[in-house]
């Protein structure tokens, strides 16, 4: 499932112009892996095949290092927030539809 986890900004000082500084405005969206798609993943020979032209290489990293950029860190932040409330929102449902 795919989720909205929320927008945010992000300034630069430069830009792809020299001289000009950029002001990005960011839509941020988690999505839950199936339990297929997680186990996919755990393969090194799937992760590789998922790559697109623009990338040469992947890796997997701890959403909560400390030496993340920044911005990168707010994504995980949202993401991980919107997650932790459709989960818990599911949980919720559950339990009602077991009464």
């Amino acid at each position: 499932m795919l989720y909205h986890a929320g927008t945010m900004e992000e300034h630069f000082a430069d830009s792809a112009f020299d001289g000009i500084n950029s002001h990005c405005i960011n839509n941020v969206f988690a999505y839950q892996l199936t339990p297929d798609e997680f186990r996919a993943l755990q393969k090194p020979s799937q992760i590789r095949a998922r790559i697109d032209r623009q990338h040469s290489e992947s890796r997997w990293f701890n959403v909560h290092d400390a030496g993340l950029h920044l911005y990168i860190a707010e994504k995980l932040r949202l993401a991980l927030d919107a997650l932790d409330r459709q989960i818990g929102a599911q949980a919720i449902q559950q339990c009602f539809q077991a009464r």
